[in-house]
């Protein structure tokens, strides 16, 4: 009887430390994961090689993923999701002028604002497009005022700081194509509303302002197919800025 009891005691010890031996199946599926993840970001950036986008596919993607508005298409919550890592869906596949401004945390740092820029005016008293938004002074280029001069480029203090000036001239009531989405006004070449000027061209400005941490976005910012929820913040679709605080469908 003893020996009986010793061998079921035995045997119950063992089922119980078989059972307490942790199984590496929910380990194995996040990492399965986050290899999909990678892959579909991979993915993306060769998409937008494909269409001719390539120089700036790889530094759009690291913009958004160290300023967290990364955005993987497939992969995000359902429509209707909030909370301050909410993933957005269907969100621009260029550079916006959110990128630029999350930009500026890394290329501008420190309190001290340098506004000097290597740029040199030219003749008609116009500064290339390459330095950003500049002003010509006695023949040099300097960065206006919200802006800050870092690696010869003017960068966005913040995100108020937005010029609708292309930089660009419209003798024949109509901007080149390059400028993107522009109104001929006094013979310059102005972006429209929702769009910010960044080295001679139109960027969307598709952050409306609206949070959205602990609820969906409100529909004052937009129907569901125009806004969509990253990060807690309330951000325009592609095909849609923000105006007044609200996605307007271009």
């Amino acid at each position: 009887l003893a020996q009986g009891r010793g061998r079921q005691v035995c045997h119950t010890h063992t089922s119980r430390t078989h059972r307490s031996v942790p199984r590496p199946r929910a380990a194995m599926a996040r990492t399965l994961a986050a290899v999909v993840a990678a892959a579909v970001v991979a993915a993306r950036a060769d998409e937008v090689c494909r269409n001719g986008e390539c120089a700036d596919a790889v530094e759009l993607m690291q913009v958004r993923s160290s300023s967290g508005t990364a955005s993987i298409e497939g992969t995000a919550p359902p429509a209707g999701s909030f909370g301050p890592h909410a993933v957005g869906t269907h969100m621009w596949a260029k550079k916006t002028w959110g990128d630029i401004v999350a930009a500026t945390q890394t290329g501008v740092a420190g309190e001290m604002c340098e506004t000097l820029t290597p740029g040199v005016c030219g003749e008609d008293g116009v500064c290339s497009g390459d330095f950003g938004p500049t002003e010509c002074k006695e023949g040099k280029c300097v960065c206006p005022e919200g802006y800050c001069a870092e690696d010869g480029k003017c960068w966005p203090k913040d995100a108020s700081s937005c010029s609708k000036d292309t930089g660009g001239t419209c003798w024949s009531f109509h901007c080149d194509a390059t400028r993107g989405p522009t109104n001929c006004e006094d013979k310059k070449c102005l972006c429209q509303e929702g769009h910010c000027a960044w080295k001679g061209a139109c960027m969307p400005v598709t952050d409306t302002g609206g949070t959205c941490h602990l609820v969906a976005c409100d529909e004052s910012r937009g129907p569901p197919e125009a806004v969509t929820c990253h990060n807690g913040k309330c951000i325009c679709k592609e095909g849609y800025v923000a105006v007044e605080g609200k996605c307007k469908q271009l």
